[in-house]
């Protein structure tokens, strides 16, 4: 997965990077990749575009598309202590507007996805504030519903929920790096690094229908 990232390094990706750009989803147990030998080589892509703005520069076309979210050590901390499995998917437009999509599978919990719908803010060169105004959960779905209030379970609940938790520390995000197929950035809580891949347009075809009501939702603001 995540072919389309150009610009890696100003050579080749490394193994590690091109091994982590290999993941569909979040690893629940480890998958051979050392944390800190990962962490290492980002920071290295990190020091070589100091200067790069890279909140800024995602506004509009960088930012558009479907991004798969490869690393995330809080999440996978949890997928390991739970025995779930997630997959995190991110939609954007060149509008600045937004969609994210969880999907869990468990042998406990089941499968199914929990989503959200809004926008996203630049705050200065390197940080941005996701504003999430629709939450909703799809459980025992194979793929995330459109419509919120239509098709979801217990819409009035996870929407009083899901908005209640959206406050300052758990939405703002310091943007370490950004290119045409990867982006880094950081969690504030647990000072912990993200990283996710721009897919190609036949990487992820059960979000297909998703996207385009996504870009049709935007047309109509």
């Amino acid at each position: 997965l995540c072919t389309t990232a150009s610009s890696l390094s100003a050579g080749q990706p490394s193994h590690v990077l091109r091994k982590l750009r290999g993941r569909s989803s979040l690893p629940a147990v480890r998958d051979g990749l050392a944390a800190a030998k990962l962490d290492a080589e980002i920071n290295a892509l990190v020091r070589a575009h100091p200067d790069s703005s890279p909140a800024r520069r995602g506004r509009g076309p960088l930012a558009s598309g479907i991004w798969r979210v490869v690393h995330a050590p809080h999440i996978e901390a949890i997928a390991a202590a739970l025995g779930v499995r997630f997959t995190i998917s991110y939609v954007f437009d060149e509008e600045d507007l937004a969609a994210a999509h969880v999907r869990y599978e468990s042998r406990w919990f089941g499968t199914g996805f929990l989503s959200t719908r809004g926008s996203w803010v630049t705050l200065d060169d390197d940080c941005v504030r996701v504003l999430w105004d629709e939450v909703w959960w799809d459980p025992g779905a194979s793929a995330p519903s459109s419509d919120r209030l239509a098709e979801s379970a217990a819409p009035g609940f996870v929407q009083a929920v899901g908005t209640a938790a959206m406050i300052a520390p758990l939405s703002t995000f310091p943007v370490e790096y950004l290119d045409d197929g990867v982006c880094c950035f950081r969690f504030r809580v647990t000072d912990s690094r993200v990283v996710a891949c721009k897919l190609a347009s036949d990487e992820a075809p059960e979000l297909d229908r998703l996207y385009s009501h996504h870009d049709h939702q935007s047309s109509r603001q």
